[in-house]
């Protein structure tokens, strides 16, 4: 072990361990954050497309609301007009102001 080429060897050695384990870290540090940003673009890409769909779905509900609402507005309607008429049939049976 004193012999100046052992710890040349050694030295080498070690330097190249230091090297690789330098590049891997490296190359695994760049594969990780070539992965995060793919899996950033594709939760942007399903964020954009769900957010489509919401509003899309959004603005289908709206419009049957709004259907709904109109039907119901003219099924009242017409309701009230019947019973209008027949309160107004009863008050001039009831108060004899009927039609002569």
């Amino acid at each position: 072990m004193n012999e100046p080429q052992v710890w040349t060897v050694i030295g080498v050695l070690a330097a190249t361990l230091i090297g690789f384990l330098a590049a891997m870290v490296t190359m695994f540090t760049h594969t990780l954050s070539a992965r995060l940003a793919e899996l950033r673009s594709d939760m942007r890409l399903e964020m954009a497309t769900l957010r489509s769909g919401l509003r899309d779905e959004m603005a289908t509900l709206k419009s049957d609301l709004r259907d709904d609402m109109t039907q119901l507005r003219t099924d009242l309607g017409s309701r009230m007009d019947g019973l209008d008429r027949d309160v107004q049939a009863l008050a001039d049976r009831a108060f004899g102001d009927g039609p002569r």
